[in-house]
């Protein structure tokens, strides 16, 4: 069996509020990402709806899509309406 503890992967997550790209779009790998996880409060992980990508293309693409929806979404509580 080969070693996998060197391989990187692209992680995505959901966006809140105020969060930037480098936010939820970060490389990692296994021996991190139990860390991230337990970062989230480990039982909250499933609400990140975390996906993994072999390319940072793929991963900037899922993104800056999730940005986009989010922004459609979820009124600016600063702008008046």
């Amino acid at each position: 069996m080969g070693r996998i503890d060197g391989i990187r992967f692209w992680c995505v997550r959901n966006p809140t509020r105020h969060s930037e790209l480098g936010d939820i779009m970060f490389e990692t790998d296994l021996r991190e990402l139990p860390l991230i996880v337990l970062g989230t409060g480990g039982a909250k992980w499933h609400l990140e709806e975390a996906t993994f990508y072999n390319t940072r293309d793929e991963a900037l693409r899922d993104a800056t899509g999730r940005m986009a929806r989010f922004d459609e979404e979820v009124p600016d509580p600063l702008v008046g309406g």
